[in-house]
């Protein structure tokens, strides 16, 4: 973030701590939600792990036999906050 532009309070108390390109990015709460939200975006912004989450994904969407199983689904969860815009992302465990 340049120094002087707008943003949330947020955005201004961090700074530059995030590496270029990263945005902050929400779930939705359902009320007992907040702490599985919170280690699913901390899971996300450790960036090693996203990666080989987003490896193994697109490794075994080519499978022609691949089953739907959790790791698939926090990747795909993953690519949905990647390509996020304002909302936040609706999670139904």
């Amino acid at each position: 973030m340049v120094m002087g532009s707008s943003g949330s309070k947020l955005e201004k108390a961090l700074g530059d701590q995030f590496p270029e390109g990263e945005r902050y990015f929400g779930l939705e709460n359902f009320g007992n939600t907040c702490y599985c939200n919170s280690v699913l975006q901390a899971l996300y912004f450790c960036i090693p792990f996203r990666e080989q989450l987003l490896e193994y994904y697109s490794n075994s969407k080519n499978l022609t036999d691949a089953e739907e199983n959790l790791l698939t689904c926090l990747a795909d969860l993953f690519t949905q906050v990647k390509d996020l815009s304002v909302k936040p992302i609706l999670v139904l465990l």
